[in-house]
């Protein structure tokens, strides 16, 4: 298995201080975002991406699913926005408990980033989506 890095290992700390007092369910984590979470050049990707290596750490009382899209914009205009991916359906309707989101790489391609200006927006309406 590949090193853990920092900023993951304090992400599972976060989480499981948060839902420690909930040990008598399943909490159900998912990981939506690009190739980064998706695992995109990552061998063997179903054990080694992220998504799993925070299930793996996470351990027992936790399910993670890894809803990553290679290409994905959090831009409602960029090339391929995650907003409007089956994925992002499929995110939403399996009614996670917590999300982590990793987006924002392919938005700042240069003909992504001219709608820079409604990055937050589309950030928040991603978020408020979930929290829906």
């Amino acid at each position: 298995m590949p090193p853990i890095p920092a900023s993951l290992l304090l992400c599972c700390g976060l989480v499981s201080a948060a839902n420690g007092a909930q040990a008598d369910i399943t909490v159900r984590v998912a990981c939506v975002g690009d190739s980064i979470t998706f695992g995109a050049g990552v061998e063997p990707r179903e054990r080694s991406c992220y998504p799993a290596l925070l299930g793996h750490l996470l351990g027992e009382g936790y399910e993670v699913r890894n809803f990553g899209v290679s290409g994905a914009t959090v831009l409602s205009h960029g090339d391929l926005p995650y907003i409007d991916q089956p994925a992002c359906r499929q995110a939403r309707e399996w009614q996670p408990h917590m999300v982590v989101i990793m987006l924002g790489t392919n938005d700042t391609k240069p003909h992504n980033w001219e709608r820079r200006g409604a990055f937050v927006d589309d950030y928040t309406d991603l978020v408020e989506s979930f929290q829906a």
